[in-house]
């Protein structure tokens, strides 16, 4: 499988991101990793990292040989500094990832 898009977003909309602009501020609540991948089906994960910090691992199902997917994290207030967010196969490979501040 393969990441053929991969956006950081504040809300997905009629299954389309909208994409999230620097700079992310401590208030913005919850934030999207939204992933086009193509060459399912199978299972990817999402692993959200703070400073890190594994602070989630989402996994999900890609059902068909091109799919649309995301996971959500809430950002707690405090949570600022480094962010990084992948997309990884079931046995760990990074397929793609965004790295991003929260200030």
């Amino acid at each position: 499988m393969r990441v053929a898009m991969d956006v950081l977003a504040t809300a997905v909309e009629n299954r389309q991101p909208v994409e999230a602009t620097a700079p992310i501020q401590s208030g913005v609540g919850e934030l999207f990793y939204f992933t086009e991948v193509h060459g399912g089906p199978g299972s990817i994960q999402h692993v959200w990292i703070w400073q890190g910090r594994t602070m989630a691992t989402v996994p999900l199902e890609v059902r068909s040989s091109r799919f649309r997917t995301w996971s959500s994290k809430r950002i707690q207030p405090d949570w600022t500094g480094q962010w990084r967010v992948e997309a990884r196969t079931a046995d760990g490979k990074v397929l793609s990832f965004k790295e991003f501040v929260v200030e």
